[in-house]
């Protein structure tokens, strides 16, 4: 039966070495061992110069999630892949798999989405969620559709400074 093993790798080459892990079980006859390969990541929306970028980040950094059905000529191919660093917990020589829980939790956030950028409106409060302000309240003084940018008043230390921030950098309260 397949299960979900967590394979800790190199960070940054997640998707090389996935394709790589593929590639080894081919050649080796081996490839029906191999149900599924997950790296967890999200597109994340920001703001630079201006200009809206949606960049893809991952959720856990530097591991690789596989359904596989285990053996030892598995982890053997498995492990001999270049920066491949082993499974995660493993315990006297055998990797321990992952809970069904925490599978079906990981395979959940696969399926969020850029966040939608919410209508502000002059006046109305939100939390900044970035930045040296973060968790801060603020009140929305204007709003800059074209550039997607607010300028919102937070107070600190009994006075007001008014800030610019992008859309993605506050939630509604």
């Amino acid at each position: 039966m397949a299960r979900w093993y967590a394979l800790k790798v190199f960070s940054g080459a997640e998707n090389r070495i996935l394709q790589e892990i593929e590639n080894t079980l081919e050649e080796n006859g081996m490839r029906d061992a191999l149900k599924e390969g997950v790296i967890p990541s999200f597109e994340h929306e920001s703001m630079r110069s201006g200009k809206r970028i949606v960049q893809k980040k991952r959720f856990f950094s530097g591991y690789i999630f596989l359904k596989i059905d285990f053996s030892d000529k598995i982890w053997y191919l498995v492990k001999g892949v270049e920066r491949v660093i082993g499974f995660a917990g493993t315990r006297k020589g055998t990797p321990k798999p992952i809970s069904d829980s925490e599978a079906e939790a990981m395979l959940a956030r696969l399926n969020t989405k850029v966040q939608e950028v919410d209508d502000f409106v002059v006046g109305q409060s939100v939390r900044v969620r970035n930045g040296p302000f973060a968790t801060m309240q603020a009140l929305v003084q204007e709003v800059d559709l074209t550039r997607r940018r607010l300028k919102v008043v937070v107070t600190i230390f009994g006075r007001s400074a008014p800030v610019d921030l992008d859309f993605v950098d506050v939630e509604k309260v």
